[in-house]
């Protein structure tokens, strides 16, 4: 069978539908066509003109656009089975982010800089590493970091050190890229080598630096000698004592005070009284307490009887005021006392054998020493009660000896504290290192 296929426009539509018309088939050559049903082509229209056959075609749908009539119109494309069955064969390879070869670069790190070695001083020493009095041990402070044109990412610094040809090395490490370490153990005038390397990421190490040789203490000024206690003077007072030091030492900068109570062990802690700064061409002076005390009692030493109120078997004559046994008496001086304030007395004894004195503030409460039966001079102190107003020296009656000298004085809070004592001294250079703390000086202060 033959057929005409043509293309149908209207006004609307400018892509038109194509329309199929069968004709009636005889054989032979033909000037007419004899169309088949009512549906003619328009006049002026192009006509394909052939066989006609069913075909089928499998296809996909790739769009449903509707169209007039409830008609829709399909587009369509020819339907490849095999290619879902190729992807569906198709298993890909792992992912992987890198594309192409890696590409594997020998690098090795450069030797760090080693920017500085010193010597910690004292003052400068911020995790109190000061070696104490007469130690020779110090501590080195290395500062290192890597070269800032390495490509490779370096994670941490080793520094190696020993003694000068010793054969094994200590290593201190930093991490990072930069920093300093400090390291301990070795003694002045020790020569330390030094070297430094870096480490990447991977654990690698690169080039080590050159060995650095350093002497321990090179940097720093003469260590100061311990101070000659021959070149000090004391001169103890009332409730202070006037230090005269010359040190002769051009190393020694300062020198540190210690004040320790009569026969106990020294402590640097808890002794040091003070720094006095000295010259090597030239004394210092030094007070500690308060020099500004004075004796309240008039001939206290006994030397003028009329000063004293002397009570039966006591007599005062040259310089003594001696008592006889027979009677309990007092040796009285008129005085005026703050209530409160702590009065400190040093009575001396002679002659004694027998029975003993007190020394009392009397009128209103009477305050008093305990006994004294010791010859010789004997300290301590009294807090005045309201009304005192007279100092008595009170004789037991079996009393057989003399007071040469009775002092009195008002304690005031910047006195140096009553007693024996042993100043020692310990002589400073400039960087702040000590040297031994010399033999104590004994004093006794009122």
């Amino acid at each position: 069978s033959y057929a005409l296929q043509y293309m149908e426009y209207d006004a609307d539509d400018t892509v038109g539908n194509s329309r199929i018309v069968g004709v009636t088939t005889m054989q032979g050559s033909h000037r007419e066509l004899l169309v088949l049903g009512e549906k003619l082509p328009p006049v002026g229209t192009l006509v394909l003109f052939g066989p006609a056959e069913v075909e089928t075609i499998p296809c996909r749908v790739l769009d449903v656009e509707a169209a007039e009539d409830f008609a829709v119109r399909l587009t369509l494309t020819n339907d490849a089975e095999e290619i879902d069955t190729l992807t569906d064969a198709y298993v890909p390879e792992p992912w992987d982010p890198i594309v192409g070869e890696a590409i594997t670069i020998d690098l090795t790190p450069s030797a760090p800089d080693i920017r500085g070695i010193e010597t910690l001083t004292s003052d400068g020493d911020p995790f109190d590493l000061f070696p104490g009095y007469g130690n020779a041990t110090r501590t080195l402070r290395v500062s290192v970091a890597s070269d800032a044109s390495d490509l490779l990412l370096i994670t941490y610094l080793v520094i190696e050190h020993r003694l000068f040809g010793a054969g094994s090395w200590t290593s201190e490490t930093i991490y990072g890229t930069s920093g300093t370490v400090d390291i301990v153990g070795y003694e002045l005038d020790d020569s330390v080598e030094i070297r430094a390397v870096t480490y990447t990421r991977s654990g690698s190490p690169g080039a080590y630096t050159a060995v650095q040789s350093f002497v321990v203490g090179s940097d720093t000024g003469d260590l100061a000698i311990s101070p000659d206690v021959d070149l000090v003077a004391l001169d103890a007072g009332l409730g202070h004592v006037v230090i005269e030091i010359s040190s002769g030492d051009p190393a020694t900068d300062s020198v540190r005070v210690f004040r320790t109570p009569f026969g106990d062990a020294l402590d640097t802690d808890t002794d040091q009284i003070g720094t006095i700064d000295v010259s090597f061409i030239s004394s210092t002076t030094f007070v500690d307490g308060d020099a500004t005390r004075v004796d309240r009692v008039v001939a206290g030493d006994m030397s003028d009887p009329g000063s004293w109120t002397a009570g039966g078997g006591w007599a005062i004559a040259a310089g003594e005021a001696t008592h006889t046994p027979g009677v309990s008496s007092t040796l009285s001086q008129a005085q005026s006392f703050t209530e409160g304030r702590s009065y400190r007395v040093a009575i001396t004894v002679a002659d004694r054998t027998a029975g003993s004195v007190t020394v009392q503030l009397s009128g209103g409460t009477a305050v008093a020493s305990g006994a004294i039966i010791d010859n010789g001079q004997t300290l301590f102190e009294l807090e005045a009660e309201d009304g005192n107003d007279t100092l008595e020296i009170v004789a037991s009656s079996d009393f057989d000896g003399s007071v040469t000298e009775i002092i009195l004085y008002e304690e005031s809070a910047a006195c140096a504290p009553q007693g024996t004592f042993g100043y020692r001294f310990a002589a400073v250079n400039r960087d702040g290192f000590a040297s031994d703390v010399s033999a104590p000086v004994t004093t006794t202060i009122i």
